[in-house]
């Protein structure tokens, strides 16, 4: 749980924050769009108090390893030509 400086995320934190993020990505694969965020501060917080409550190596690995096969599985349900599908971010 040590971390270089107080606004640092621990290594357990970065790997919390990879574990949670496949499964994230699998969800923008199965639905073929970016999560709606209404408010960026709370959706923020959420993320971050889900990083937080991983506290062990076993559990963060658990997420992990999930998250993967939920990629895995979206990308399977695609379709050659959604392979080549983009996301719109609505920006510029």
């Amino acid at each position: 749980h040590w971390s270089p400086s107080p606004t640092s995320k621990s290594p357990i934190r970065i790997a919390a924050h990879t574990a949670l993020y496949a499964g994230r990505f699998a969800a923008m694969i199965r639905d073929r769009r970016l999560p709606e965020v209404a408010n960026l501060a709370e959706w923020l917080d959420r993320r971050d108090a889900e990083e937080c409550a991983i506290t062990d190596r076993a559990e963060m690995e658990r997420r992990f390893r999930a998250g993967t096969q939920e990629v895995l599985a979206a990308l399977d349900s695609l379709s050659p030509e959604e392979l080549e599908l983009e996301l719109d971010s609505g920006e510029g």
